[in-house]
């Protein structure tokens, strides 16, 4: 008789998953601060309940797309949930490092890889939803999408059309550099740019004071 394989809890899960984020010093350190584990499960649970309601109930959706109030409040929730998960990745980021730093312990380079490239994906996935529900937020030379209502729910080629170019533009706000075919035309995209780009200061930040921790402990070494 065979013996089943144990089966992975959601917390063991989401554990599993927390080391590809969260790495630090050859041990998860991490683990030892609870404020750190209760925000990164917060974060990890939230982000796969959002990517799983993108990719498998919207086609169940469609026949709200035909009411504008419905398709109003499913952009309207999307765009939410992506704010959400910024808020949470910046309270996480805080927390993560700031245990790191005090408690003495090694900052990993691929963690600050990490969380670098998913905020500027979150925040990639936040103009998208504000650019499909009101496209004059927006000053581009480039037609995404055929249709200007955000009515109609988007076809593959065109959600890989819109997120590359959006995921190029927020690269290049966090960096405080542009691109030609795609600017701020509001003042709340332009306030979400100076979120973006103090939030990669600040990492750029650790990566110094990761420098002058690994330099002190050179030294005494």
């Amino acid at each position: 008789m065979t013996t089943p394989e144990p089966v992975m809890s959601p917390k063991q899960l989401s554990l599993f998953v927390s080391k590809w984020f969260l790495l630090s010093d050859g041990s998860a350190s991490w683990v030892e601060e609870p404020r750190v584990l209760i925000i990164w499960h917060w974060f990890f649970f939230s982000t796969l309940f959002l990517f799983c309601f993108c990719f498998l109930f919207t086609p169940f959706l469609s026949p709200i797309f035909d009411r504008s109030w419905g398709a109003f409040a499913y952009r309207l929730f999307l765009t939410i949930g992506f704010v959400w998960l910024l808020i949470l990745l910046a309270i996480l980021a805080t927390r993560h490092y700031r245990h790191l730093l005090v408690t003495g312990r090694d900052v990993r380079f691929e963690s600050l890889g990490y969380f670098w490239t998913t905020w500027v994906f979150l925040h990639a996935k936040l103009y998208i939803e504000l650019y499909l529900l009101s496209p004059s937020l927006f000053s581009t030379t480039i037609t995404f999408i055929k249709h200007t209502v955000f009515l109609v729910p988007l076809g593959y080629l065109d959600t890989t059309r819109v997120t590359a170019y959006f995921i190029v533009y927020s690269s290049a706000t966090a960096v405080s550099s542009s691109v030609p075919f795609l600017a701020s035309a509001s003042l709340l995209v332009s306030t979400l740019n100076i979120i973006e780009v103090i939030g990669s200061l600040l990492m750029t930040a650790v990566i110094v004071a990761t420098f002058v921790n690994k330099a002190v402990i050179a030294a005494k070494d």
